[in-house]
């Protein structure tokens, strides 16, 4: 197959896809499958129709959301082939519109814990979350948070976890040593790899870390005062000098 008539039949698939409904759900699926394998699996393909499979896909979650959960699956399926460009990817998708299930951060949250801070998986991770949209609804209406409060509360404890488990030098974190009484603990928690960069190095990669928390941290609605006025559930109340003023009014 030329390059023409693979970029065609890409086109052509995801126009057929993004003109569908939500409920159409497996045909879009299908769509959105092909076309990363073809973009960024297939020797033959992948080189020429990766820019091209890139924007195609940004297309899809435009119109369908939920593919991101679908193509952060498939990525965690086939990350030696991919590799970092994954990333690439990942940085044409509107993630600013997804609504994540807990199977999505519960990948999330492992390949933080458990990858090397320089992989692929660590860094698609790290984008992920930082460009998810912890503000308001975007559809005009700032009055509700777009995405649940739970996860805002959620994430602030996956991040305090990594901080803790991949920085065990920083303040709070926990050195691994204290694990060696207790190994199957470790191994549920996290399974930190070793790293093949010298010291200097290393030390560069968790400061990148550390400043990536703190970036998230401060997007994160976790004080009352940060909620939109009717998130925060405020009630007009009298005051009760203001009652006893209106007593002795009347």
């Amino acid at each position: 197959m030329s390059q023409s008539e693979a970029v065609f039949l890409l086109t052509t698939f995801t126009n057929m896809a993004t003109s569908r409904e939500a409920h159409d759900r497996d045909f879009i699926e299908a769509v959105t499958l092909e076309v990363y394998e073809v973009s960024f699996i297939t020797n033959q393909t992948r080189d020429f129709s990766s820019k091209t499979g890139r924007d195609l896909l940004g297309t899809l979650c435009g119109f369908h959301p939920f593919i991101i959960s679908v193509l952060l699956r498939k990525v965690s399926e086939t990350i030696e082939t991919v590799g970092k460009v994954c990333v690439y990817m990942f940085s044409g998708l509107p993630v600013h519109v997804w609504h994540p299930c807990s199977s999505d951060m519960d990948l999330i949250r492992s390949w933080l814990l458990k990858t090397d801070l320089t992989s692929p998986q660590h860094q698609l991770a790290r984008y992920v979350l930082k460009n998810m949209n912890w503000g308001c609804d975007e559809s005009g209406e700032s009055s509700q948070l777009f995405l649940d409060r739970s996860w805002h509360r959620a994430v602030s404890v996956m991040l305090v976890e990594v901080s803790a488990l991949r920085l065990p030098l920083r303040p709070g974190g926990i050195a691994h040593e204290n694990f060696a009484a207790d190994a199957s603990f470790l191994q549920q928690v996290t399974q930190i790899a070793t790293s093949s960069y010298n010291r200097l190095m290393q030390q560069n990669h968790e400061q990148t870390l550390y400043d990536w928390l703190w970036e998230v941290a401060l997007q994160l609605r976790l004080h009352e005062t940060d909620l939109p006025a009717p998130v925060m559930g405020f009630r007009q109340q009298t005051h009760p000098i203001d009652r006893t003023l209106e007593g002795k009014n009347t």
